[in-house]
């Protein structure tokens, strides 16, 4: 994976962002890349539901994509 700290005020909700190639393996395409995104979250509790919807709209932003 390549990944960059993004995190800060207008990041969007994102805190690393990169790709990530897939290695060569018999059912892999070798070379294929994709898209990666992720949050840091510093909880002393379990995440609920609430932290996985947070995610999905900074995907759905991310693309361009409404979520209804």
């Amino acid at each position: 994976m390549s990944l960059s700290q993004v995190g800060g005020a207008g990041d969007g909700g994102v805190d690393l962002r990169g790709w990530w190639t897939i290695p060569k393996s018999p059912t892999s395409i070798e070379g294929r890349r994709l898209r990666v995104l992720g949050q840091c979250k510093a909880e002393r509790k379990a995440l609920g539901p609430r932290i996985v919807r947070e995610l999905e709209g900074v995907m759905a932003h991310q693309r361009g994509v409404p979520i209804f």
